[in-house]
């Protein structure tokens, strides 16, 4: 089985690889419609599966290179299954209402806090507790958790 940790690099690499397809993409001379998607996609910090596939399109239209962008995304597609059996352990940890994003996890843990997760070998969790100010009870929580996390994301 694939970690959220393996999964974490190639969602991010796929960003990059596509980043690099979109600058290429905005040197040439492409109808008004395709330059605006283009930028579009150079504006958003994450790109979908969707808008991937998308450039790929793009880029095989005006003859770049995307043997790197359809590898990943393959690679992507047969990684994120491992998203929701990650899921469900993250809900046995107490969390609900889970986000899975290419480096960050949000989710709400106890009495509603917003929960940050961020994908790293060593991960870190930001709380921030719902109409409270941070106490010692929910810090023992936030660092509870990030003790289990770390065993999830090895």
């Amino acid at each position: 089985m694939v970690s959220i940790l393996e999964f974490s690099k190639t969602s991010l690499q796929l960003q990059v690889e596509s980043k690099k397809i979109l600058k290429q993409l905005y040197q040439k001379e492409i109808s008004v419609k395709e330059f605006s998607q283009i930028i579009h996609f150079l504006e958003q910090i994450t790109l979908t599966p969707k808008d991937v596939k998308k450039i790929i399109f793009l880029g095989k239209k005006y003859l770049l290179k995307t043997n790197l962008l359809e590898k990943g995304c393959k690679t992507y597609h047969t990684q994120e299954k491992c998203i929701p059996s990650f899921k469900q352990q993250l809900k046995k940890i107490g969390l609900k209402e889970i986000t899975i994003l290419p480096n960050l996890i949000h989710a709400r843990g106890k009495e509603n806090a917003y929960i940050y997760i961020h994908i790293r070998k060593h991960p870190t969790v930001n709380g921030f507790p719902l109409g409270e100010v941070y106490s010692d009870i929910f810090i023992e929580y936030t660092e509870e958790l990030e003790k289990k996390l770390k065993l999830l994301i090895k």
